[in-house]
């Protein structure tokens, strides 16, 4: 997929000085946390501009270089405390990047495509802080326990056995039709 290719040259060229106000003294964790959080900020980003149609306003080098540059100041103003081990679900990006597009719209009467791609001081910072406000209110919905990782799991193991037996009911009735 494209947005894999781009995010990887767009991870190289952030900067790795972005810190999380972490509540957990354990490091590995709170760079895993980290690393999550830059992708899924990346892929935001990358869908807004997408949906947008800014990327098919400029080329790849020069899309590269505006995500990288509004991933970064986007991540470099987001303060999250984060008291346990979370869980982003990467394709709540979809819809965390429909509500930054909406609000976006919403500010700018619908004129983005190009106001993404501005480097102007004033239209950035409101593009950042639409980014950060629903970025930032998606991770508090997750810290609250909304979106809580066990459920998902529970999730995930409920519908894997599920699949299982399906599969071995269907393999005792194929039986049964060949006999």
């Amino acid at each position: 997929m494209a947005h894999v290719r781009i995010a990887e040259q767009i991870e190289k060229r952030l900067a790795s000085g972005i810190v999380l106000v972490a509540a957990e003294d354990n490091a590995e964790q709170s760079e895993q946390n980290e690393k999550k959080l830059q992708l899924f900020v990346l892929l935001v980003t990358l869908r807004v501009l997408e949906k947008s149609g800014a990327l098919e306003a400029c080329s790849k080098d020069t899309m590269i270089h505006h995500a990288a540059r509004l991933v970064h100041k986007i991540l470099d103003g987001l303060k999250l405390k984060i008291k346990k081990k979370y869980f982003l679900d990467m394709n709540k990006s979809k819809k965390v990047a429909k509500r930054v597009l909406k609000d976006l719209i919403q500010k700018f009467d619908g004129h983005v495509q190009y106001l993404l791609l501005l480097e102007k001081l004033e239209v950035e910072a409101d593009v950042v802080q639409s980014f950060q406000v629903h970025i930032q209110r998606y991770c508090d919905q997750l810290a609250k326990g909304r979106y809580h990782p066990i459920f998902i799991r529970l999730y995930i193991i409920v519908l894997s056995q599920c699949v299982a037996m399906l599969a071995v009911v269907m393999s005792i009735i194929g039986s049964l039709l060949f006999f």
